[in-house]
């Protein structure tokens, strides 16, 4: 297929744009959703089939008066501009042939949804490949995407109701291609990919859906802001690069791959502390399952409760501050640390009272408080 899309260019405090009007069937020809861990520089979660379904029949159920009138926000290379941009005498147009361009050169930064339910419906109706759409295309250099990053951050957190986690963790992505790499960058970027492993991916963890990345957003489910428990992990990581030496360099794939271990494996060792051992010892300051809606209306299951300060940044900086203690304790060795953990905990005086809001802890939110809650552990 070839087509030929005429546009208007506009700029924005030095940020270039097109306008253009695209049929459904020339997006879904040359876009993509980049999907954080699936794609390079994703930065998205998967659609989700219940929302684009519902835009699926909502299309075929009105096939004839259907209107889908807000613009699709998309990424484009200006290297790829550059290939496909033509003028005539009066206009300038985007020439896109499918028997030239093999790549999804196009990314779907804003109406991903939209464009899935065109595609479920199409299915069904090979009409819909005409049905036209309203496009802005964001036009970026190669190696500096973190603008498309912010722009989709910037439509997301403010306009919609949906986390931002996924946007946090890719900005630090970003942040180690497009800046200069040092050691803050990496320590920074293990701790907030092990926090965000303990929500996501440890579904029966006491960290399930408990960490915040949004912190000032009150209708995200969590106990702790992702700020106050990246500090409360940042000497663990710290000593852990130390006995896991790497030397930065300029390969970022292959800088990621070692966040990316280093996450997995700090997430394992504090996922083990956490259910086995802590909440084995003070199992009152912990719920059993509960459900809760989050803000992109998913219903979500937790353990944590909120009237307990061992979730909290005091209870939080308190243990993960002796868990990465014991650790340094035992020149980096996680399977040593477990022992000497398990037996810490098993033999503390502390009692779950001790974690209730309004009980003997109360007042010690200070550095000072924190640490002294360590040594009585």
């Amino acid at each position: 297929m070839n087509y030929q899309i005429k546009y208007l260019e506009f700029v924005q405090n030095r940020q270039t744009f097109l306008i253009a009007v695209m049929s459904f069937g020339c997006i879904d020809n040359f876009g993509e959703v980049l999907v954080y861990g699936q794609n390079n520089d994703g930065y998205q979660r998967k659609p989700e089939p219940k929302h684009y379904n519902k835009i699926r029949d909502y299309i075929l159920n009105n096939l004839n008066n259907f209107i889908l009138p807000t613009s699709i926000v998309l990424g484009l290379d200006r290297q790829d501009l550059k290939k496909i941009s033509k003028k005539s005498a009066d206009n300038m147009f985007l020439d896109l042939d499918s028997n030239k361009i093999k790549s999804k050169i196009l990314r779907i930064v804003d109406g991903q949804h939209r464009i899935f339910g065109l595609r479920e419906a199409s299915k069904n109706n090979s009409s819909i490949n005409d049905f036209l759409l309203p496009v802005i295309i964001l036009i970026t250099e190669q190696n500096k995407r973190s603008i498309e990053l912010s722009i989709f951050s910037d439509i997301n957190s403010k306009a919609k109701r949906v986390k931002i986690d996924l946007i946090k963790l890719a900005e630090f992505d970003y942040r180690l291609k497009e800046e200069s790499i040092n050691s803050k960058n990496i320590v920074d970027h293990i701790c907030i990919k092990t926090a965000f492993i303990l929500k996501e991916d440890r579904e029966k963890s006491v960290w399930h859906n408990a960490i915040k990345f949004d912190i000032h957003n009150e209708l995200i489910l969590g106990i702790v802001g992702v700020n106050s428990f990246m500090e409360s992990i940042q000497p663990l990581i710290r000593f852990y690069m130390r006995e896991h030496i790497f030397h930065l360099g300029s390969n970022h794939s292959i800088l990621l791959k070692y966040v990316d271990s280093a996450g997995a494996s700090v997430a394992d060792f504090l996922f083990t502390c956490w259910d086995d051992y802590i909440k084995s010892k003070w199992p009152d300051a912990f719920g059993t399952e509960q459900i809760g809606i989050d803000i992109d209306e998913e219903l979500k299951t937790f353990y944590y409760k909120k009237d307990y300060y061992i979730q909290k940044t005091f209870g939080v900086k308190a243990i993960n501050g002796l868990v990465g203690d014991i650790y340094k304790q035992n020149n980096g060795s996680f399977s040593k640390s477990l022992v000497a953990i398990k037996s810490r905990i098993s033999k503390s005086l502390i009692t779950n009272k001790h974690w209730k809001v309004g009980g003997p802890f109360s007042g010690f939110s200070s550095e000072s408080g924190v640490n002294k809650v360590k040594k009585m552990i």
